[in-house]
């Protein structure tokens, strides 16, 4: 792109050029500051991100070489970029994998923090754990947090508890008898 700057000026004074760089960085700006960020989060970006190229390559002084580089590069970037998001990059800051563990007939509490995630995934069903919850209407109850936090709660509340599963965000899943 740097030995390009030459057509880059001339493309930039049309306004489509401008249009379609703010469309391609809006949505990442935009997700930046969502509660839940996601890797498709990315995705309206795309069909801008095709445009510029095809107005860069369209021009018809293109540089043969510049335009195979660019056509060996785009694919092998997004062919990588799918199999690192396929291997689970975004699950780190989701929810998802572990509340497809949860069992929707028992009640699910979160302690301390209930992400975005959680609330979106178990479709409100999560709880915020507080100190005035009464899990004693409860058999049994699942909690989600970090280990220190769910431990203060087991042993506070005296109840049986299992680690069913722990995610990639380091909550793990903990389904608990409270008849103890």
């Amino acid at each position: 792109m740097w030995l390009k700057r030459g057509s880059l000026k001339a493309i930039a004074s049309d306004g489509l050029f401008t249009f379609l760089l703010f469309w391609l960085v809006s949505p990442m700006v935009l997700f930046t500051f969502a509660g839940n960020i996601l890797p498709a989060y990315v995705l309206p970006g795309i069909p801008a991100l095709a445009l510029l190229i095809t107005m860069l390559v369209s021009e018809e002084d293109t540089d043969k070489k510049w335009f195979q580089i660019t056509a060996a590069i785009i694919p092998f970037t997004l062919v990588v970029t799918a199999v690192v998001l396929n291997l689970g990059v975004g699950d780190k800051r989701s929810e998802k994998s572990l509340l497809a563990k949860v069992n929707p007939e028992i009640e699910t509490f979160y302690i301390g923090k209930r992400p975005f995630s959680g609330q979106f995934y178990s479709a409100g069903q999560a709880k915020l754990f507080g100190e005035t919850t009464d899990l004693d209407q409860y058999k049994t109850v699942q909690l989600v947090g970090r280990k220190d936090a769910v431990d203060e709660v087991i042993s506070d509340r005296r109840m049986n508890c299992v680690i069913e599963y722990t995610a990639e965000s380091k909550r793990s899943l903990y389904k608990c008898d409270t008849s103890s």
